[in-house]
């Protein structure tokens, strides 16, 4: 009935270790980003840094290894919101993208008195949406982005 309870609960491999995510990460998650661009690589880092030097526990940035492999994660944004949730191709429709984001969620509500946690995510990223949405996440805002950078002549 309830899958976030269901996530919580659910039995991982034997070879399975949920994570702080640590700027070795770092690399792996920004090439399968897909907004990655110049800038990025120390961006992610930045941010696996100051969850962790933030929170106990890593904070918002938090990984799923099975056999060594880091196979899914989700970061904290600097403002503090979630995103960038990955589950590695293989692993996918197995619930490791809500292991991830309840990791998540249990670490910064440990270690915040902020219930106000938001994710940002793509309108036509079907697949966030539902998960988020099984999750007993509500959207509560849409937004359109445009993007600027300086040039210098």
């Amino acid at each position: 009935q309830n899958d976030s309870l269901r996530a919580q609960a659910m039995v991982l491999p034997s070879n399975a270790i949920i994570r702080a995510l640590t700027e070795d990460d770092a690399v792996l998650i920004e090439s399968r980003w897909e907004y990655s661009r110049e800038g990025s690589l120390l961006m992610i880092k930045k941010m696996i840094s100051s969850a962790t030097s933030l929170s106990e526990g890593g904070g918002g940035c938090q990984g799923l290894e099975i056999g060594g492999n880091l196979v899914a994660w989700v970061c904290q944004y600097l403002d503090g919101t979630l995103g960038m949730l990955w589950t590695e191709e293989k692993y996918r429709k197995c619930g490791y993208g809500a292991v991830v984001v309840n990791a998540a969620v249990r670490t910064v509500k440990k270690n915040c008195d902020n219930d106000a946690l938001l994710v940002f995510t793509v309108d036509t990223n079907h697949a966030s949406r539902g998960l988020f949405s099984k999750l007993n996440w509500q959207r509560v805002a849409s937004a359109d982005w445009v993007g600027f950078r300086l040039v210098r002549k």
